[in-house]
């Protein structure tokens, strides 16, 4: 089901079997999106390709040169320090008391703004949420978010001032990113009242925060697992030679993103820089209750280049 530069439309009450690309897409391609209800839908997916999303919502960008080539956001962030703009409004959507099952993302926002994800169970995908290319202003509460590879709530991309909270969050498969995590420019987001648990697996964090994402606040969550480099990670810069710190004598970083300086790229490929353009402030880590698993790496690493 795909609607592009819409206002008041509802799907909801549908069942998707074994899709492959997409199940429902919300598309400010060729004018503003407004007012838009996805709820009481059951998806499943049948594979985790980065194409394969349950509910997209995503609004056109404008043009600039790096428009169409590979890794185009990241590229641009890392070379310029820019996010592009959008070139529409997508605003007012509301996704609620959805099942979603499998896929890369089970919702990606791209450029969507004062809009609502509330009471949903979404499992077994890649990344449970995402929210990136100037997402603002959205909720993220009450969801189920269930075995995710990597994070489970993911924000990026000048992302600003989204409020999570009261979300309920096991994975048993992650081995990726931080669970909760905003970078690359992503300021002023709200991680609260939250329950993440991990086991078997080990995300590289549980709660991170990285480059140009200053305000950012982790309260009143509980959290419990383990971790492969840190429980929390907190990094101004993902830069090579800032990385190799040489801490506690070791030739690399095993708490950084950059361990042993290099990054990969998108595209393929390593980096020795991946982002990072000014100081990293007003982090604020309060109120949590933390059970870390891990007896031997630091319950918050903090990196600064």
């Amino acid at each position: 089901i795909s609607g592009d530069h819409i206002s008041n439309v509802t799907v909801r009450n549908v069942t998707m079997n074994d899709v492959n690309y997409r199940g429902v897409s919300i598309l400010a391609d060729h004018g503003d999106v407004s007012n838009v209800t996805v709820d009481k839908n059951t998806i499943s997916m049948v594979n985790g390709d980065k194409d394969a999303v349950a509910i997209f919502a995503s609004t056109n960008r404008e043009k600039d040169s790096y428009r169409g080539t590979r890794s185009e956001v990241w590229k641009r962030y890392v070379e310029t320090g820019k996010i592009a703009e959008p070139q529409y409004v997508h605003t007012g959507l509301t996704i609620t008391s959805n099942t979603i099952d499998g896929g890369y993302y089970g919702v990606e926002f791209s450029g969507v703004v004062h809009s609502h994800i509330t009471g949903n169970v979404i499992r077994n995908n890649t990344r449970n949420i995402s929210m990136q290319d100037r997402s603002n202003k959205n909720t993220v509460e009450n969801n189920q978010l269930r075995d995710s590879i990597s994070s489970s709530v993911h924000i990026a991309y000048g992302s600003e001032s989204n409020d999570v909270k009261g979300n309920n969050i096991v994975t048993r498969r992650a081995y990726g990113q931080g669970i909760l995590q905003a970078y690359q420019g992503s300021k002023n987001n709200t991680f609260s009242g939250n329950s993440v648990t991990t086991r078997d697996k080990h995300p590289s964090w549980l709660l991170y925060v990285g480059p140009d994402s200053g305000g950012t606040t982790f309260t009143g969550n509980t959290v419990d697992g383990t971790a492969n480099r840190a429980f929390v990670g907190v990094e101004s810069v993902w830069d090579g030679d800032s990385s190799l710190s040489h801490l506690n004598g070791a030739e690399d970083n095993p708490h950084s993103y950059m361990v042993r300086g290099e990054s990969e790229k998108p595209s393929g490929g390593t980096a020795r820089y991946a982002g990072g353009n000014g100081p990293l402030e007003n982090i604020t880590i309060t109120g949590n209750t933390f059970t870390p698993r891990n007896k031997t790496l630091p319950d918050v690493y903090v990196g600064a280049g």
